[in-house]
């Protein structure tokens, strides 16, 4: 069965009375059959983030968007919980927050000045490393931050952006002291993510030259927001004097009830541990559990589509109608009976935890489909 068939296509979708239809990702968003500009438009829509964040930019890598301004990628739109930089002065790696030193044959890093950086200020570090003609491990060039909290056996992700006018490397570790991030860097602005298991309750970042490690003698790279926050990466949050928070961001869709109806959604997780709300609402949640979806109405719960994985593009899509109630995760089909009148809802939010990830494009309508146009419309 096509989507078409079921009046799902994008021309019959856009053209359903009861229809809404935000494709995030292909940044085409219509309600009832009229387009959109934005999907702020929409007056079922209601999204709250408190403060800027970074999203992804069009003139530079990095935009910085205003408080409860949706970002909006090419994968879709940016759904991240409360995250905090457990660094400070995340860019001023010449203020005393900031250790520079050597070792055998090194000299210490040394700041040179400012530079572009990937959100187009002039924010960025250029920085000279140099760890001398020595090729022992112990010949090195460092620069590190100390005694930033960690609980032990607990995950943290460091984070930076580098480029170079002259391709290089340079290696990076933090709170493990385990093995380095070897970072091959060029001169389009990258992030690159080291994740590590914290073996103490204070911690160390440091990104070095060191002999032995099949690294240059010596490397001018430009250096923007190092970071590192606990569980997975998430976007930029450039701290000062302090570390820095950013706030978590909420969505929902406010509709009356309806005695039936269907959601059909396009999800993208960045992280799959835990409860990640996927929908909650009216009676209703539908969730990542430990990466398998499930959807609970009362007594009744269903789950499908087995075990996600971090970065699986995942399908899912929902219907109710009196005493039915049906759930499709990739094409696996799920269905049990029970009563919703479904209105507004949450999307990527709930008192459980916050999904993570990119919504690629979600729809509603407000009539129930189907099990095999369930399946249909999530394969």
């Amino acid at each position: 069965m096509a989507r078409a068939d079921l009046g799902l296509g994008p021309t019959r979708q856009a053209g359903a009375p009861e229809g809404l239809d935000l494709d995030f990702a292909g940044r085409r968003f219509w309600r009832g059959g009229r387009r959109l500009p934005t999907p702020e438009n929409a007056p079922e829509w209601a999204f709250v983030r408190e403060g800027a964040a970074f999203g992804e930019g069009r003139a530079h890598p990095l935009e910085e968007r205003a408080a409860d301004a949706p970002r909006l990628t090419r994968g879709g739109l940016l759904l991240e919980g409360a995250a905090t930089n457990l660094l400070s002065r995340s860019v001023e790696f010449e203020t005393g927050a900031w250790t520079r030193t050597a070792a055998g044959t090194g000299t210490a890093p040394v700041v040179v000045g400012t530079s572009p950086d990937p959100a187009g200020g002039m924010t960025a570090r250029r920085m000279v490393f140099d760890r001398g003609g020595g090729e022992g491990s112990g010949d090195i060039s460092l620069m590190y931050h100390a005694d930033f909290a960690s609980t032990v056996g607990a995950t943290y992700v460091g984070s930076l952006w580098a480029r170079a006018d002259v391709p290089t490397t340079l290696l990076m570790r933090h709170v493990g002291a385990d093995a380095y991030l070897t970072m091959e860097i060029d001169g389009t602005w990258r992030r690159f993510h080291l994740a590590s298991t914290a073996a103490a309750a204070s911690s160390v970042l440091q990104i070095a030259l060191r002999g032995g490690y099949g690294v240059p003698q010596t490397a001018t790279v430009d250096l923007w927001n190092v970071q590192c926050e606990a569980d997975h990466a998430t976007s930029d949050v450039v701290s000062g004097a302090e570390p820095r928070s950013r706030a978590a961001e909420e969505l929902g869709f406010v509709q009356p009830e309806t005695a039936a109806g269907a959601i059909m959604t396009e999800w993208t997780p960045t992280a799959v541990t835990g409860t990640r709300i996927l929908i909650e609402g009216g009676g209703l949640r539908l969730a990542l559990v430990e990466g398998a979806v499930s959807a609970t109405a009362g007594a009744t719960t269903l789950s499908a589509g087995g075990t996600i994985a971090t970065g699986q593009p995942l399908q899912v899509a929902l219907c109710w109608e009196p005493g039915r109630i049906a759930m499709a995760v990739n094409g696996d089909v799920s269905a049990g009976a029970a009563d919703l009148a479904l209105g507004g809802v949450s999307a990527g939010w709930g008192t459980g935890g916050s999904f993570v990830g990119r919504l690629r494009r979600w729809r509603r309508l407000n009539r129930a489909l189907g099990n095999a146009a369930l399946a249909a419309v999530t394969s």
